[in-house]
């Protein structure tokens, strides 16, 4: 994660925050069809894989999160010690699709286990947003 702000004219301050990570592996278990046992009796096996990430800007895809957020916000002062304010967030300025939910897939060997992001599935975090909002401190 990276952030920053500066001031800018007229007394607001701008800012930003730029959010990456790597995919988070997902823990499940692979189960065979057929008669074949694990030594444990199970015909089913604990199996972690981790899926695919999406790019950023480079042609590699390491990131399984990603999002830019921006906001400006600016302060009034009331006077002894009060100061109302007003916040302009743009949040996931690319509306990248941080999607949460796996599909695993494979066959009848284990090593050949894999999971992808299911693209109909649920998002983490927000899709592009505007959000505008006031308040008062004192």
């Amino acid at each position: 994660m990276a952030t920053g702000s500066i001031d800018g004219p007229w007394g607001i301050i701008y800012s930003g925050k730029l959010t990456l990570a790597t995919p988070i592996p997902k823990n499940d278990f692979s189960c065979y069809q057929s008669d074949t046992k694990f030594p444990t009796g199970s015909s089913c096996t604990p199996v972690s894989v981790t899926p695919g990430g999406q790019s950023f800007i480079t042609d590699g895809k390491p990131f399984g999160y990603r999002q830019i957020d921006f906001q400006a916000t600016k302060n009034f002062d009331l006077t002894h010690g009060m100061t109302l304010y007003v916040r302009f967030d743009f949040l996931n300025v690319f509306n990248y699709h941080n999607y949460s939910d796996y599909i695993l897939t494979g066959n009848s060997t284990l090593s050949n286990t894999t999971a992808t992001y299911a693209p109909f599935g649920n998002i983490t975090g927000v899709p592009r947003t505007f959000k505008l909002s006031a308040g008062f401190r004192f």
